[in-house]
């Protein structure tokens, strides 16, 4: 059977592309022939492009433009080179051809990743499947709405296309609600990244790239998670390395701007602590085992329940970062309950895709 995964790839965000692979990995671990399909979503592609010098419009942005184009362009190098190799990807889809895909392939994926968020992909369909033709085995895996409850203008799209789906399973606990509210039933399943077991990521580990040190990763800073990184530094002793997106540096920490997936899983495992605001910063941080604390306090927090469910889902609701609580290094998490519950939702995520896939 040959299956096709449409997802967000084609980005520098690490979550978005490890996901991608995982997903892609555990399906051919199936007996598939899988592929990621190389479509472009103008919304997508435009929210990671670096932009040329005679689009800027302000001095603030020409400033940013010259603080980030060059880690952006050399983030992106190193990105394109981890897919190249790590990513078996179809030929390249846009709207205008995607239809075509139907001819190359015998069921369709959807997923994981906000695929389901209109806000971000411009309210692109084709990530609900619109483009398979009715004889094709559909499914979502892990597909993430972004809401806590789904627009109205949006509700007519879902209930049209979700009807011609074979199996439907989502991310978050509020995605199986939003879903209900459009009487539909979901599977809750894990994050892709969580299938694949700690040696699938040491493999892309700079075993030479070690120290101690506390690792901050994330995707929108926020002040709480710079307080308690400088605090627990002072506390053990250990400098702060802080992993982000940002044009902006931050103060007595050392900053690496853009990681690329091989420096991101790097740090991770090699960090005594981990402090995060990244669900797959979260995600990465329990398969290889690390200490970490996670924030909610990121605004807006549309994207908290991603942390919150994985955080129920293994007990894991104590390591979150409290405004007015200090971190509690001493408490250590212990690994051997939260893989015991990790293996149960593996194997019912699995068998979601095996029997969804007739394997």
């Amino acid at each position: 059977m040959r299956v096709g995964i449409i997802t967000y790839h084609s980005t520098r965000n690490c979550g978005a592309v490890l996901q991608s692979y995982a997903l892609s990995k555990v399906v051919s671990d199936l007996g598939c022939e899988c592929e990621i399909i190389d479509y472009k979503c103008e919304n997508i592609e435009k929210a990671y492009e670096i932009k040329k010098i005679y689009e800027l419009r302000s001095i603030k942005e020409f400033i940013k433009w010259v603080l980030l184009v060059h880690t952006q362009k050399k983030s992106q190098k190193k990105f394109d080179k981890f897919k190249k190799e790590n990513l078996k990807l179809s030929q390249i889809y846009n709207k205008d051809n995607i239809a075509d895909a139907n001819k190359d392939f015998d069921a369709f994926i959807t997923g994981s990743d906000q695929v389901w968020n209109f806000n971000l992909n411009g309210v692109d369909e084709n990530y609900i499947l619109k483009f398979a033709s009715d004889d094709k085995i559909k499914l979502s895996y892990a597909a993430s709405l972004g809401y806590k409850t789904i627009p109205q203008n949006y509700a007519p799209i879902f209930k049209d296309n979700l009807k011609r789906f074979n199996d439907i399973s989502v991310r978050e606990v509020e995605g199986i609600n939003c879903l209900k509210e459009l009487g539909y039933n979901s599977n809750l399943v894990l994050d892709p990244t969580l299938l694949l077991k700690k040696e699938d990521y040491l493999k892309f580990v700079d075993a030479n790239n070690k120290g101690e040190y506390i690792f901050v990763y994330t995707v929108a800073s926020t002040p709480n998670i710079y307080k308690k990184a400088l605090e627990l530094s002072k506390k053990t002793g250990y400098p702060v390395i802080w992993a982000h997106m940002s044009y902006m540096n931050k103060k007595g920490v050392k900053n690496v701007k853009n990681p690329s997936c091989i420096e991101f899983l790097t740090l991770l495992n090699n960090a005594k602590y981990v402090l995060t605001s990244s669900f797959h910063g979260m995600a990465l941080s329990i398969v290889l085992n690390k200490e970490f604390f996670y924030d909610l306090s990121v605004k807006p927090n549309n994207h908290n329940s991603r942390l919150t469910t994985l955080a129920s889902t293994l007990s894991l609701t104590e390591r979150e970062i409290k405004e007015n609580k200090e971190l509690n290094i001493s408490e250590k998490i212990d690994y051997k309950k939260v893989e015991t519950l990790l293996n149960e939702k593996r194997r019912e995520s699995i068998d979601f895709l095996t029997k969804g896939l007739g394997k």
